[in-house]
This record gives structure tokens, C-alpha cells and sequence, in this order.
């Protein structure tokens, strides 16, 4: 599975200055403050049936978008895999360019599927709603559809390649 923390905010309304200073500097230190997305934690399959650990999890944090791509590419390691995320991925986009009511701060994106079998199927959940906030001013969560179109991009580049 990996998980992708979406959105250049990490912290509700109600967080204290100093919650709010953490989640600040920990946005500014890793890739939601510069694209809207950030590794929490992978566990990429290798060729030996073994696991590599990648992400804030494990304290091997992507710094940057090359190192972001690279996780993702290496975790959606086949053609199938990554056009179904390219199609999930749309799906939520388009729910997030549609809706106006929520904003989603420290939500994350959960893609899973069991790399036991010769052709598995992708899934992609949308985790940890403890900072969900209604919307009254009719805008979009720009921060969410910041790392949803740097996410749909990046895998529209690496499937164009792959063609």
C-alpha cells in the first residue's frame, strides 16, 4: 500500500499556534507546500516478494518531485496499475472541482492492492477525515485539486512513455 497526504494544509481551523507552526514547517520541509502531495508511507513491492519502505513513515521522505515520481512509478509498477490510478484519480478529481460545501486538511489517499498475484486490481480510498471543514464562501479546496493534478499529471507523463 502507500499513502498520499493530498493538500498544501495539513491542520484544521481549531489547531493550536503551535500545532499550526509543526504542520507549517513540516509542509514547507517535504512536497505539499511546493505541489500539494506528499509520501506519508509506502511499502513498494520488490521482485524477491520483499518490501522497500519509503515515505515519512519510515524516514525515507521523498524531498522533492523527482523522488516523488520515482516512488510512485516503482509502486505502480504496471501498465494496468497505472491506468486504473489514472482513472480513480479522475474520478476524485472531478468530485473535488465539482463540490464546494468541504474542505479537506490532513486527508490522504490510501492506494492498496495485493502484489501476491500476477494481476491485481488498484484501489484508492480517501482516509482520515478528522479535519473536514464546511466551505461558506462557495470556493474549491484548491490545496486538494493542487495534488490531484500534480498526481494525474505525473502519471499522464510516465503512461505517455510507456506508449
Amino acid at each position: 500500500n502507500a499513502e498520499y497526504m493530498g493538500g498544501v494544509r495539513s491542520y484544521g481551523d481549531d489547531a493550536s499556534p503551535e500545532k499550526r507552526e509543526i504542520q507549517i514547517q513540516k509542509s514547507m520541509n517535504s512536497t505539499s507546500y511546493s505541489i500539494g502531495v506528499r509520501l506519508t508511507g509506502a511499502r513498494i513491492p520488490k521482485d524477491d516478494g520483499s518490501f522497500e519502505e519509503v515515505g515519512l513513515k519510515f524516514k525515507k521522505e521523498a524531498r522533492n518531485e523527482e523522488e516523488l515520481k520515482d516512488a510512485i512509478y516503482r509502486f505502480l509498477k504496471t501498465p494496468k496499475l497505472l491506468q486504473s490510478a489514472l482513472l480513480q484519480l479522475n474520478e476524485i478529481y472531478e468530485w473535488f472541482t465539482q463540490q464546494k460545501e468541504f474542505v479537506f486538511y490532513g486527508s490522504s489517499l490510501l492506494l492498496l492492492y495485493d502484489s501476491s498475484i500476477e494481476q491485481p486490481d488498484l484501489r484508492i480510498l480517501m482516509i482520515d477525515f478528522a479535519h473536514v471543514h464546511s466551505l461558506s464562501d462557495g470556493t474549491l479546496d484548491e490545496g486538494y485539486i493542487k495534488g490531484l493534478d500534480w498526481l494525474i499529471n505525473a502519471l499522464n507523463s510516465k503512461s505517455n512513455e510507456q506508449h
